[in-house]
């Protein structure tokens, strides 16, 4: 039988039957004591709001006192920490709780409760040395320390304590990765501090923000993000070094900073691999046969051609509608009443057709055994279709007869028009996937939502207590960014999602926001990612599509009895000639690139306008000869040899459209002078410049991506439309909250109010949010919110096109070049041999071999040399401000 200390053990982890009853208050406990921690920094509360606070803490940490007593009373019966005797193999209990103590959890609670008895003994010290006229100290750190008290709940079931203990089994299994990609990035942080330093140094914009490479190293950790403050007020130097962090540098140190991500959520996937359920779900068939209810089923669902055509009539309709809505928030269309009325009658003709829509799919489901009967029609009654399909009605209806329970705004109103995009899910079919994926991935969602939930919460607390009265943290309206920690939470929220729309933190604030960059923002994004991720693999896995071979076809042998076949291997540098010609074009191409640039430059092409004139002259003539030779040996052309009239299709090719713009002006202006050529010159010579796309004869780079489109053509339609829903509802959401904001965020005279006035314009703003930059942050608390709901899912849904594409392109570029022969190369490679040290008995062989990283001697020279450098790193560091330097002599 079990022993009593034992039983509560089991208790207190929740292992008995009883455990709940333990379990659920200190949930509702931990969570109340973080609300109330927040609200506590939030000033204008009632003092018997305060007091409420104060009286839950003391009943908190009694709470939390007697649970660690007890923890620590139990832990003799922890099989986590227990320790035996050597000799006689008992528990030795001293020492099992001695381990337990200094245990992970264990420190954590007494981090949660400890501060109130340390404020409890600074309080008696002080009136006891003031004679009981003490004044109570209200200890900042201490305040810090509760918001530990959250961290419990890591207690509570196994896989939040994976959400963080995690992190250490990432770092053992890329313990050699890490290291090397934190000493390369290090290296690149270093060295571009140091360049920014001497680029800014004497830049009177900057304001004292790079006077030493310590403090330009928060700004250029900032690039090494992707984020760019004040990157307009640097020097013409500084924008090039920018440059170069954004095209190389961020991609180096972003090795470093994706470890953690990509660990997590690499561990997240094998548990859900793990706990994956192979049940399927099972869906009724619709059972059809020649009644009404069967046809009407039948046509609604698309079985039918005519449904089909009702489809495409529908999502007509729906898009009118769209287009209309956004017209009627333009005020200055108001001023066509002809077309705007034109917009109304639409309206009226759509709100009937969506009622008979409406009663007629009510009518027609019950052919699905599910929805059958009334209590199956009930059912029908909830699902996400039939609430869509409503809400596209019944807000006109509400309206029209003013049913409405409460009063509405006339926009709010007509805002709801927009769900009846949704009405596009019955033929789309994108948004129900989501409920798919959240349900697959739910155990990876806790843990890496609380993970990212207690990081936010945590960072938020740390960046109030830190920089609440930094005076340079002050937004336009008056109010500090810092105020308390829900004002905290939002600019926090975006710096785990990788933004710093704010920079002139204290010092320790900037270390705080460089480790949120290092490391909370892989694990923060990790929900983001699953979301993106998920939809990504369903699209990819339903409308993957088979590789096309047909454009590899094989020139017969017949074509190369063909007297075109010489002209043909000419043009495409079969030859010895055709290679002198491809190459003569290769340069052409930049020549006159060259050209049109210069003569942008009023000065040179005066002065050199006779050479300006040759190149055209040759390249025009270069180039014609190219198209025609092209254009005679069109049937050859694989593209083209398997289909009717291949030189009509040839000319109407993509190329030979471009390969014509390019040298049509010319003749134009040979053969009509003055007129039109004269009044479209500057148009007609920048289509010059469309010469460069006929580089991707020779270094396909256009080509790829038009492979990439065709192959993935049907998952972008899905979900750009998805993209498009959120675009759509979201710029309508924060024109509504933001068209009366009157703030000026950037003091030039546009407010929020300006930037928001209609849908279009907040489109262009709600584009950049969903693509994960913030450059304006001062939003109404409305506004915050949406921005926070755009953090959390719809920059994931939106990015989702791009990364179809990023990854169609990947994978267009892999087959091209393993169809060259370059995976038997790097097969040679991979089986390359490590170097061999030579030991032929000379001085220098032993040296070598000495300082080989498999000698013992080699390994300590290396770290020898390893401080020695970062000594050298510290003094150059040092050396970039003075009077630190000399102060930190003078002491020594």
């Amino acid at each position: 039988m079990a022993s009593f200390r034992h039983r509560v053990h089991q208790f207190l982890d929740a292992k008995d039957e009883y455990g709940i009853y333990f379990v659920v208050p200190s949930i509702l406990l931990i969570t109340l004591n973080v609300v109330c921690f927040i609200l506590d920094s939030v000033e204008g509360f009632e003092p018997s709001v305060y007091h409420f606070f104060d009286s839950l803490e003391t009943f908190s940490v009694f709470f939390f006192t007697v649970e660690y007593a007890l923890r620590w009373w139990s832990s003799a019966d922890d099989p986590e920490h227990l320790m035996t005797h050597v000799k006689s193999g008992k528990t030795d209990v001293f020492m099992t709780r001695l381990r337990w103590t200094f245990s992970f959890y264990s420190l954590v609670d007494l981090g949660s409760i400890l501060p109130y008895y340390f404020e409890l003994y600074s309080l008696y010290i002080t009136r006891a040395a003031c004679k009981g006229e003490g004044v109570y100290i209200d200890l900042p750190a201490s305040q810090f320390l509760r918001i530990f008290r959250l961290f419990r709940v890591m207690r509570l079931e196994g896989r939040y304590l994976e959400a963080f203990t995690v992190f250490d089994d990432i770092y053992r299994e890329n313990k050699v990765l890490i290291f090397k990609s934190g000493f390369v990035g290090s290296a690149v942080w270093i060295i571009l501090s140091g360049a920014n330093w001497m680029a800014e140094r004497n830049n009177p914009a900057m304001d004292g923000r790079f006077t030493s490479i310590a403090s330009s190293s928060y700004f250029t950790l900032c690039n090494l993000f992707g984020e760019f403050p004040l990157v307009n007020d640097r020097s013409a130097l500084g924008k090039v070094i920018a440059v170069f962090t954004s095209a190389i540098a961020c991609a180096v140190f972003g090795i470093f900073t994706g470890i953690f991500g990509n660990g997590f959520e690499e561990h997240a996937a094998k548990k859900k691999k793990q706990e994956k359920n192979d049940e399927t779900e099972i869906v009724s068939e619709p059972m059809l046969c020649g009644d009404i209810q069967s046809e009407a089923f039948r046509f609604l669902y698309g079985y039918t051609d005519a449904g089909r055509m009702y489809e495409k009539a529908m999502i007509v309709v729906i898009l009118c509608n769209v287009l209309g809505f956004v017209m009627d928030s333009m005020q200055y269309m108001h001023r066509y009443e002809s077309l705007m009325k034109w917009f109304d009658r639409i309206e009226d003709v759509s709100v009937i057709v969506f009622t008979l829509d409406y009663f007629l799919r009510f009518y027609a489901v019950g052919v699905r055994p599910d929805y059958s009967g009334f209590f199956g029609r009930i059912k029908y009654f909830g699902t996400f279709y039939s609430i869509v399909d409503l809400s596209a009605i019944l807000p006109f209806f509400l309206s029209t007869f003013d049913l409405w329970p409460f009063e509405v705004n006339i926009s709010f109103v007509r805002s709801l028009r927009l769900l009846r995009m949704l009405k596009l899910e019955s033929y789309v079919k994108v948004f129900t996937i989501f409920d798919d994926i959240l349900l697959n991935n739910r155990d990876v969602l806790a843990v890496s939502g609380f993970a990212a939930t207690v990081l936010w919460i945590f960072f938020s607390s740390v960046m109030y207590l830190l920089e609440r009265n930094n005076p340079k943290l002050v937004a336009p309206d008056g109010k500090h960014y810092y105020a308390s920690i829900p004002d905290a939470m939002w600019p926090t929220l975006l710096n785990l999602c990788g933004e710093v729309p704010l920079c002139d933190y204290s010092p320790l604030g900037k270390v705080i926001s460089g480790v949120m960059g290092v490391l909370a923002v892989g694990t923060f994004a990790i929900p983001i990612g699953i979301l993106g991720n998920g939809f990504e693999e369903w699209a990819t896995e339903r409308y993957s599509k088979k590789d096309e071979d047909a454009s590899q076809q094989q020139e017969s042998h017949s074509q190369e009895e063909s007297f075109l076949f010489p002209i043909r291997q000419f043009v495409e540098g079969r030859t010895l000639l055709g290679s002198i010609f491809e190459q003569i074009l290769f340069y052409l191409i930049f020549a006159t690139v060259f050209q049109q640039s210069m003569e942008t430059l009023p000065d040179f092409s005066k002065e050199h306008k006779h050479l300006l004139d040759h190149i055209e002259l040759i390249s025009v003539c270069i180039f014609t000869i190219e198209y025609i030779l092209r254009l005679i040996s069109a049937p050859l052309d694989p593209l083209f040899s398997s289909k009717r009239f291949p030189r009509m299709r040839f000319i109407f090719s993509f190329y030979a459209i471009i390969d014509f713009l390019t040298i049509a002006p010319y003749y134009w202006s040979l053969l009509f002078p003055g007129g039109l050529v004269d009044k479209y010159d500057e148009a007609l010579r920048m289509l010059r410049l469309l010469r460069l796309l006929k580089m991707d004869k020779y270094i396909p780079s256009i080509t790829l991506i038009d492979d990439v489109f065709r192959e993935n053509s049907l998952p972008l339609a899905v979900t750009g439309f998805a993209a498009t829903v959120f675009w759509l509802m979201f710029s309508t959401l924060m024109w509504m909250t933001e068209k009366n904001n009157l703030l000026d965020p950037t003091e030039n005279g546009v407010t929020m109010a300006k930037r928001y006035k209609d849908v279009p314009s907040a489109m262009s703003y709600t584009l950049i949010h969903l693509s994960g930059d913030y450059p304006l942050i001062d939003y109404t608390l409305a506004g915050k919110f949406l921005c926070f709901l755009m953090c959390l899912f719809a920059v994931g849904i939106v990015s989702i096109p791009s990364g179809i594409i990023a990854n169609g392109f990947t994978d267009v570029a892999l087959k091209e070049r393993k169809r060259r022969g370059m995976k038997s190369q790097e097969n040679r490679e991979a089986k390359a041999e490590d170097p061999v040290y030579l030991n032929d008995g000379s001085f220098a062989s032993k040296i070598q071999i000495m300082l080989s990283p498999d000698d013992d001697t080699g390994v300590w020279f290396d770290n020898l040399m390893l401080y020695f450098i970062g000594f050298d790193v510290v003094l150059i560091i040092l050396e970039s401000d003075p009077v630190r330097l000399f102060l930190i002599i003078e002491r020594h």
